[in-house]
């Protein structure tokens, strides 16, 4: 689970209790959390919340990990700021959609859709 002002969650016993996953990163919130339909190890995040209040946090890109959570990688659009959606191609793990708002209240930024093909390398 994500959460706009507070990090990324698992929970292994529906709920009763959470372990945070996204601590050790330079930013805690979180616009959208995707796992690899082909493997559960695999996780996106998108950092950012995805809503357009006058308190909302931004982010500082997308970010995976391949071991549920244990370390993390920022693959790129830094300049995003809030991540809406990740979609990962339900048979091809190295294909990714993402939906950045881009800065809500300026010019600039990565804004609209993107695509990788190859893990988010590009």
């Amino acid at each position: 689970m994500g959460v706009g002002s507070g990090g990324v969650w698992k929970t292994t016993n529906s709920g009763t209790s959470w372990t945070p996953l996204f601590d050790s990163q330079d930013v805690y919130s979180i616009g959208s959390v995707t796992i690899d339909p082909s493997n559960s190890s695999t996780i996106w995040v998108g950092t950012g919340e995805n809503v357009s209040g006058r308190h909302v946090s931004f982010g500082d890109g997308i970010y995976v990990t391949f071991d549920g959570g244990q370390t993390w990688t920022n693959k790129g659009l830094k300049k995003s700021e809030h991540i809406s959606e990740i979609i990962v191609h339900p048979s091809d793990s190295n294909t990714l959609w993402v939906a950045a708002q881009g800065p809500l209240w300026s010019k600039g930024g990565q804004r609209g859709l993107y695509k990788t093909i190859d893990g988010g390398d590009s």
